[in-house]
């Protein structure tokens, strides 16, 4: 953009900067929400989660910005609707259990805050299709944005939903007790969005800590994992992945979080961090410190 005034630039390349809208993150504007009409903060990390290791295995740059550093991400839109659904299901599937939740009282006070109104409207519209598609379900919420931790290494996840699930169920289903993992995704539902979820380091991660953090006990014994699956398109899809629990696997994801505990470690005692670079886009997207790196990376 250039403003001219007799011949002569008002602005220069060194000087004009284009300031844009900073958007409050949706993470800390479902707290303050939740907070201002007396409901349970659903928002939030899981600690020292799959999130974090994840993370460090993509690449200890990242890692480094993220926990040690703690510089701000990037703005995603994308990482904000996945938050407002995730929040939203959460209150919808435990209500008359909590405090009463109101989804529009909810929107008008996420409004009046300064966050990405695109992202509010486009989980809403999401939130509304799933309880539409969804209004005779099948499961029974036992708990919802439930944390355990493994006494012995410190290590946590943080359940989406504990739900039992009763008849009618659909065909080959069993009843019992299952963990289930909401996922908001704007990719096409290909193979690896509707099944390729056995070996995704969060879901072992989950079925590995049951037993472990005495979830067996609390809820009883562990039948599956439903990866329940959010399609943003036109017209939203939804699809239910089904994950039993395999022992060799989770003993294996075990062994790759003390792996990287290693890796962690070694890292802090040299101070250094380097980058990987095969991290900065994956089918994910990019990278939440992609503009920062590039930045940091350029002449």
């Amino acid at each position: 953009l250039s403003v001219f005034l007799q011949g002569e630039s008002l602005v220069s390349e060194q000087n004009f900067y284009v300031e844009f809208q900073a958007f409050e993150p949706m993470s800390d504007a479902i707290g303050a929400v939740c907070e201002q009409l007396d409901l349970p903060v659903v928002s939030g990390g899981s600690g020292k989660g799959w999130s974090m290791w994840s993370t460090l295995e993509r690449c200890p740059r990242a890692f480094y910005n993220k926990y040690i550093a703690e510089i701000p991400r990037d703005d995603s839109s994308a990482l904000g609707v996945g938050g407002l659904v995730h929040a939203l299901l959460a209150f919808w599937y435990s209500d008359g259990e909590r405090t009463p939740f109101d989804p529009v009282a909810f929107k008008t006070a996420l409004l009046e805050r300064n966050v990405n109104p695109e992202s509010v409207y486009e989980a809403y519209r999401l939130f509304d299709a799933y309880c539409s598609y969804y209004e005779e379900d099948y499961l029974t919420p036992l708990a919802t944005e439930y944390t355990a931790k493994d006494p012995k290494t410190g290590n946590s996840c943080r359940y989406d939903m504990i739900a039992e699930l009763h008849d009618p169920l659909p065909v080959g289903l069993t009843p019992g007790i299952y963990i289930v993992e909401h996922k908001t995704t704007a990719k096409s539902f290909t193979w690896e969005v509707r099944e390729g979820w056995d070996l995704d380091g969060e879901i072992l991660g989950e079925i590995a800590l049951w037993e472990r953090a005495g979830l067996d006990k609390i809820f009883g014994k562990l039948q599956g994992l439903i990866v329940n699956v959010i399609g943003k398109q036109k017209q939203p899809e939804f699809h239910r992945a089904f994950v039993w629990p395999q022992e060799k696997a989770a003993q294996r994801h075990l062994a790759v979080l003390s792996h990287l505990e290693v890796l962690r470690k070694g890292y802090v005692k040299k101070g250094s961090w380097p980058m990987y670079f095969q991290g900065c886009i994956t089918r994910y997207g990019k990278c939440d410190y992609y503009q920062h790196c590039l930045s940091e990376n350029s002449d």
